[in-house]
């Protein structure tokens, strides 16, 4: 935490965008991971981005409510990003018996991640 002025307000200007961040992942993260969390991205963000920005997506869910297909995707799309920190890590540990836990877990689960376009 830093105390909050002009230089400190504009420090993060230099950084790279989310989809820089994405596509400085490959070669070093596994491939499907990256896959994944760049579709992730395309699916997710426009909506995402009105929510942080007060846009027609958090007036409409304010003032109409949320349809119950939309939490559950909600539900989904956050169950797919930490089974893909899940699945991150346990390859980070190099251990095939935590890899396999994983992939247990996700077979298990599979009717509440999402569907994935395996290519």
């Amino acid at each position: 935490m830093q105390d909050l002025s002009v230089d400190t307000a504009n420090a993060d200007n230099g950084l790279p965008s989310h989809a820089e961040m994405i596509k400085q992942t490959d070669g070093k993260a596994p491939a499907e991971a990256t896959r994944i969390l760049s579709e992730f991205r395309d699916v997710t963000w426009k909506a995402s981005s009105s929510y942080v920005h007060g846009g027609i997506h958090t007036m409409k869910r304010h003032g109409e409510g949320y349809p119950l297909q939309l939490l559950e995707q909600i539900l989904v799309n956050s169950n797919g990003l930490v089974m893909l920190s899940a699945v991150h890590l346990a390859t980070m540990t190099s251990n095939m018996h935590v890899v396999n836990d994983i992939s247990r877990i996700r077979e298990t689960y599979r009717n509440i991640l999402p569907k994935l376009n395996l290519k």
